[in-house]
């Protein structure tokens, strides 16, 4: 009898045992369920649309800085928000499956505190406040192209910043993001003149309230056009493939700068861009730009302005935490600000990926030095001005 009680109470917890097992492989495979489904969305992100086939996503990235600078006149540490990528959170919707058919919507804001294209040794913070930048709504075909209504990109937004190196972070073909609200100071006039971000202008579109159109990509290709507010309009042309052993990046544009936005401003402008990385992390960009004045005063008889930038990087991976980027530039920015000018600027980017907690760590070096060579700047001696730029992006 005893050792029939004996064999019933092993019986019985051999079964409890194995109940408890089969409990626990259960959690575990809802976990790993889970799992798989947090892996299959953006950013793991819970969002439920307000409409039923809708798909919803919300994104966002805080990119702060130290930025050490020296005008020759004056030097100072600033804390700045890199106007590069800046900080910025934003919502994405789109319609599920219809077809040939999409629509969806965007809208995306920036705060930026202390912009690192604005802040000067006069203005060392200046107060944050929200932006818009992208608030539109869009309808797409897959055989027809893109149709976009609302504030946002022109075709000509970032056709001169085409850049494949890694070190956009850190600097690239928009010389102002970093210290463009600096002056030069004039040793003869013992005064600041004009400021760094009217000398290096990249002759890139913008954001602005506008209908695009994009055609479907073929071969590669794909042409975008715009008009926008204040008689705005623009037309681009770019291309994009991925060619073993490397990948190119290319893109042209065209654009009108109508009255109505500024009476002073260059009018026509034509500038483009193009970038080109081997596979075995070597790369080089190239950018260039011209652009037209009117015969209006005080821009009468004006000489075009122009602009050309070079870029040389090596991607590679120095340590198991991400890809490390280097590159060197140099640019030529003549007669923007005034007629005879001659800015050049070279500079270092550095970018470190830590791809397990999302960020990028950068650290840029700029030199910028302006010529002035005309009957109205004669005897002008002008210092250099010099920012190093050390931050963190953080993206989710």
């Amino acid at each position: 009898m005893k050792k029939l009680i004996s064999s019933a109470a092993i019986l019985t917890g051999v079964l409890m045992f194995s109940q408890v097992q089969a409990q626990e492989q259960d959690v575990e495979a809802r976990l790993e369920a889970i799992e798989k489904k947090l892996e299959g969305t953006s950013g793991g992100n819970f969002i439920k649309a307000g409409k039923n086939k809708i798909d919803v996503t919300l994104y966002g990235q805080v990119n702060k800085a130290v930025m050490l600078a020296d005008d020759g006149e004056n030097d100072d540490v600033l804390f700045v928000d890199n106007d590069a990528s800046s900080t910025r959170f934003g919502i994405k919707a789109k319609t599920k499956s219809m077809g040939n058919f999409s629509a969806g919507a965007q809208f995306e804001a920036e705060y930026q505190g202390n912009d690192s294209n604005k802040v000067s040794m006069t203005d060392t913070t200046s107060s944050g406040a929200f932006s818009k930048r992208q608030m539109k709504v869009w309808l797409k075909h897959k055989q027809a192209g893109k149709l976009t209504l609302g504030h946002g990109s022109t075709a000509t937004d970032s056709i001169s910043e085409i850049d494949l190196s890694g070190t956009k972070l850190a600097g690239y073909s928009k010389i102002a993001l970093s210290g463009g609200g600096f002056a030069f100071w004039d040793n003869t006039a013992k005064d600041y003149t004009d400021k760094v971000g009217d000398v290096f202008n990249h002759l890139d579109g913008g954001r602005t309230g506008m209908v695009r159109y994009d055609s479907p990509e073929l071969a590669g290709l794909t042409l975008s056009a715009a008009s926008g507010e204040e008689n705005f309009s623009d037309i681009a042309l770019t291309y994009h493939k991925k060619l073993d052993p490397l990948e190119i990046q290319a893109g042209l544009g065209y654009a009108h700068i109508g009255q109505d936005r500024d009476a002073d401003e260059n009018r026509n402008r034509l500038s483009g861009s193009a970038s080109i990385l081997f596979n075995f992390g070597l790369n080089f960009t190239v950018a260039a730009g011209n652009a037209e004045f009117d015969d209006l005063t005080p821009t009468a008889n004006r000489d075009d302005a122009s602009f050309n930038y070079v870029k040389v990087g090596y991607k590679f991976k120095a340590f198991d935490m991400g890809s490390t980027a280097v590159s060197v530039d140099y640019g030529m920015f003549d007669d923007f600000a005034a007629e005879g000018d001659e800015g050049t600027v070279y500079g270092l980017q550095i970018v470190q990926k830590a791809d397990a907690i999302n960020t990028e760590f950068y650290l840029g070096f700029r030199n910028m030095e302006l010529d002035r060579d005309s009957v109205t700047f004669a005897n002008v001696d002008l210092d250099d001005i010099q920012t190093t730029m050390a931050g963190a992006r953080f993206k989710f």
